[in-house]
C-alpha cells in the first residue's frame, strides 16, 4: 500500500508557499539558486548554465539518434 509522506520543512526553501501550488518547485529552484549565489563556498545545490548546456547537448543526440537509427556521441 503507497501513501504520501509529509514534506519535511527543511526540504522547503521557498518558504510561504504550498508545496502541492503549481510552480512550487520552480520556486523551490529560485530559492536555491539565490542561496547558492550568497554562498561564498562555491558549493551548488542547483544546476547551472553548464549543467544545462550538458543537458541540452544530450537531448539534442537523443532527437538525432531517434531521427536516424543511429548512435550519437555526446560532447
Amino acid at each position: 500500500m503507497r501513501e504520501e509522506l509529509p514534506l519535511p520543512g527543511r526540504y522547503v526553501p521557498a518558504s510561504g508557499i504550498d508545496p502541492s501550488a503549481e510552480g512550487f518547485h520552480v520556486a523551490r529552484m529560485y530559492a536555491g539558486l539565490a542561496r547558492d549565489l550568497r554562498t561564498s563556498t562555491g558549493s551548488r545545490t542547483v544546476p547551472d548554465f553548464d549543467t544545462g548546456l550538458r543537458v541540452h547537448r544530450l537531448l539534442d543526440a537523443i532527437r538525432l539518434s531517434a531521427g536516424t537509427g543511429t548512435r550519437r556521441r555526446v560532447a
